[in-house]
C-alpha cells in the first residue's frame, strides 16, 4: 500500500438497506433489479425505480419478445413496463389470490406463470385486449396435477426459477424436481355448446322454454346451465350476462347456476357462453363461443 499517498474512499452503497431479490439485463444492455421493495433498473450509476409498481418484494423479472418488462410481484401481481405506460395485473385482472414466482413466454403466443399452487397460462392476444381496455380480464388457464404435474407447489426461491430451452421448452422447478412444458401451435377444435336447462323462481322449477313469464312479486331466479365435453368434462368453463341487469360478462368459472334477486320490470336477455379449459399441457385455449340465450320478462317474464 502507497505510503502518505491520497486514499480514494469506498464506493457509496447502491440501493443501501433494500434487499436485492434478483438481477436481469435487457436487450438494451440496462440492467435491472428487483428488491424487496420494489424494482427499476441503473442509469449509468443512478438507479431509476418504476414508480407506478406495487412497492412489493419481486420474485423475478423478465423481457418479452415486444421488449416489455415484466416483474413477477410476491403480493400476486405481475407489472409489465413499456415505454408510455406500466400496467399492474392483480385480482382485479383475473389473477389469483396467491404469489407468481416466474412469468415466461413461448414461441407460440402464450405466457406461462409459476406459483405455488401450479402454472398459469394466458395468451397474447387476451393480454393486448386487457392492456389496451377492450377487456377488464385475462382468460387464465391453470395447469395442476391433473395436467401431468408430479406437484402443483412450484418454486421462487432459486435464480432464476425458471427458463426456456433452445428447443423452446419451458422449465420450472418444484418441490419435486423439474416441470417441462412443451408448447404446441394452437389446435382448432369445435367448441362446446352452451346451453340452459333449467330455470328456478323461488325455488320452484318452472317449464323452460323461449320465454318464461314470472310474477313481479318473485324474489330469486336461478338458471342453470351446462355444456357436454365428455373428454374434460369438469374444466368446461362459463361466462354470461343478464342483459339489462349485467353490466358486462360475468366469469362464472366451472360454476353452472346464475342467481338473480328483485328483477326489475320488463324483457331480460340471458345469454351463457362455454369454453374448455385446458385438458393438458400440450392442449391450447378454445374460443368462447357457443352462445344459448333465454328472455326474462319481471313483471312478466320468460326463459328458455
Amino acid at each position: 500500500m502507497p505510503q502518505g499517498g491520497p486514499v480514494d474512499p469506498p464506493p457509496a452503497p447502491l440501493l443501501a438497506g433494500l434487499e436485492i431479490t434478483t438481477l436481469f439485463e435487457d436487450s438494451a444492455g440496462r440492467i435491472w433489479a428487483g428488491t424487496n421493495r420494489g424494482f427499476g433498473y441503473f442509469d449509468g450509476m443512478q438507479y431509476v425505480p418504476v414508480r407506478d409498481a406495487p412497492v412489493d418484494g419481486v420474485e423475478s423479472l423478465f423481457e418479452d419478445s415486444r421488449h416489455r418488462i415484466w416483474a413477477a410481484i410476491s403480493n400476486s401481481a405481475l407489472v409489465v413496463v413499456e415505454p408510455s405506460r406500466t400496467t399492474v395485473l392483480d385480482t382485479r385482472q383475473g389473477l389469483p389470490g396467491y404469489p407468481l414466482y416466474r412469468l415466461l413466454e413461448d414461441t407460440f403466443g402464450s405466457f406461462w406463470v409459476s406459483s405455488p399452487r401450479g402454472l398459469l397460462q394466458f395468451r397474447e392476444g387476451d393480454l393486448a385486449d386487457v392492456l389496451d381496455g377492450r377487456r377488464s380480464k385475462l382468460s387464465l388457464m391453470h395447469h395442476a396435477l391433473d395436467d401431468g404435474m408430479r406437484t402443483i407447489e412450484c418454486h421462487g426461491l432459486s435464480q432464476p426459477s425458471g427458463s426456456r430451452d433452445r428447443y423452446g421448452n419451458l422449465w420450472f422447478p418444484t418441490a419435486k424436481g423439474f416441470v417441462e412444458v412443451r408448447p404446441r401451435p394452437l389446435t382448432q377444435r369445435q367448441p362446446p355448446v352452451a346451453r340452459v336447462e333449467q330455470v328456478a323462481v323461488d325455488g320452484t322449477m318452472v317449464p323452460s322454454s323461449s320465454e318464461t313469464r314470472i310474477a313481479a312479486e318473485a324474489r330469486s331466479v336461478e338458471i342453470r346451465y351446462s355444456a357436454v365435453r365428455l373428454s374434460v368434462p369438469h374444466e368446461v368453463q362459463f361466462r354470461y350476462r343478464l342483459n339489462g341487469f349485467d353490466p358486462d360478462w360475468v366469469d362464472a368459472g366451472v360454476e353452472r347456476t346464475a342467481r338473480y334477486s328483485r328483477l326489475s320490470p320488463g324483457l331480460h336477455s340471458f345469454q351463457v357462453q362455454a369454453r374448455d379449459a385446458w385438458a393438458s399441457v400440450a392442449t391450447r385455449l378454445r374460443s368462447i363461443s357457443g352462445n344459448s340465450r333465454c328472455s326474462i320478462r319481471r313483471g312478466g317474464s320468460h326463459c328458455c
